[in-house]
């Protein structure tokens, strides 16, 4: 067995969809369980212990201000120049 920080990987962007993969049975990374409700807790938990590492390493974007909706482009272009992020089965 897997210990639970080696297992899952999240990923997190001010700009994009969340990520989280099971390495274990998904070791390339295919099926994004991020918005699958069985795994809302523990995406939770990944992204509180991420917000938590960033504040102490004083990244600027965990302070507010920082952040633009999912999908933007920081040099203004419109969401729907944005490529689709359709939700994997």
């Amino acid at each position: 067995m897997v210990p639970l920080g080696e297992r899952y990987k999240y990923a997190w962007s001010p700009h994009d969809i969340e990520e989280l993969y099971d390495l274990q049975s998904d070791p390339h990374e295919r099926l994004n369980l991020a918005e699958l409700p069985e795994f809302k807790a523990l995406k939770q938990m990944q992204k509180d212990k991420l917000f938590e590492w960033m504040a102490q390493e004083r990244d600027a974007l965990v302070f507010g201000g920082y952040q633009l909706p999912v999908g933007s482009y920081i040099d203004g272009r419109d969401i729907t120049e944005q490529h689709q992020h359709e939700p994997q089965p």
